[in-house]
């Protein structure tokens, strides 16, 4: 990702690019988290934190990517792979103890 020079005078650069996309992303799957809880399928916990901690397990397998210059193409088998990984740690940390 390229910034426009103009954007390093601001202090916080990357903030309008974050409130643009993940930032409602993280609002929106709060928001779907704080729904399994009031149902019991994930324990009671900050909805906003849970669902910062869920994307963030989605993407830990591929954030390395933005800092290559040419990334390999990712199939959708190891999509899958990644998201079951990500999906099965989510739910050992917030899923309901029964």
């Amino acid at each position: 990702m390229r910034w426009p020079c103009t954007a390093w005078s601001s202090p916080s650069p990357g903030i309008p690019t974050w409130d643009g996309g993940p930032a409602q992303a993280n609002k929106a799957l709060a928001v779907v988290l704080e729904a399994a809880m009031d149902c019991g399928q994930l324990r009671r916990a900050d909805p906003m934190l849970a669902a910062h901690h869920f994307m963030a397990l989605a993407t830990a397998e591929v954030n390395m990517r933005q800092f290559q210059r040419k990334p390999q193409p990712v199939s959708l088998e190891q999509i899958q792979a990644m998201m079951d990984r990500a999906i099965d740690t989510f739910f050992h940390g917030f899923g309901t103890r029964n």
